[in-house]
């Protein structure tokens, strides 16, 4: 009985040849395709994104507004160690989803 620990010397040879296979694919990388691409086509956050990589100018139909720095202030009834109030209370309702629209 062979010793489980040793390769059979074929297999031994294509174990070498897959990791050198392997290595000097590795190593053959071209450095060009691992470059970042150029700045001018890169966004910048906090110049045309907000911080959190969104697009500040929001959309064209302006169903979503332009970002102009989040909530800048506690919301009104706000009271520190309890549940955060709904800084958007005065927000006008678009619609409401209910079960019977589901098939719309």
């Amino acid at each position: 009985m062979s010793d489980p620990t040793t390769l059979h010397p074929d297999r031994r040879q294509t174990l070498g040849l897959l990791l050198g296979a392997a290595a000097t694919a590795v190593a053959g990388t071209d450095a060009s395709a691992q470059q970042a691409p150029p700045d001018v086509s890169v966004p910048r956050l906090g110049e045309e994104l907000t911080p959190f990589g969104a697009v500040r100018a929001g959309n064209r139909t302006r169903a979503i507004p332009p970002w102009t720095g989040g909530l800048t202030e506690a919301p009104r009834g706000y009271v520190p160690d309890r549940p955060s109030p709904d800084p958007y209370f005065e927000d006008v309702r678009w619609f409401t989803v209910r079960a019977a629209h589901v098939e719309r």
